[in-house]
């Protein structure tokens, strides 16, 4: 619904303020002159999703996020036990 959409955006900003990143700004590949039929512009998985997407999951070894982006996925590993957590863009 809508007003999901809408608290999800809100709720992205003030995580990032909090983490002290900025990662909630979307970002078009033509924007970047990088159009190509195989790529895909940046959208951050959410804030709210990250934790119900690691259920199930046993925080150990090493956490690699590939197309890590600005690195928001990156950060929410780190707050779970992993020995290493790697962002490869």
């Amino acid at each position: 619904t809508l007003a999901t959409w809408v608290f999800d955006r809100l709720f992205d900003r003030l995580l990032d303020r909090r983490f002290g990143i900025n990662t909630s700004t979307r970002v078009s590949l033509s924007s970047l002159h990088l159009d190509s039929p195989d790529r895909a512009g940046y959208q951050p998985v959410s804030y709210l999703d990250f934790p119900v997407l690691m259920r199930g999951i046993e925080p150990h070894g090493t956490f690699v996020d590939f197309g890590s982006g600005a690195g928001r996925c990156v950060c929410m590993a780190a707050k779970y036990p992993f020995k290493q957590v790697i962002g490869v863009e």
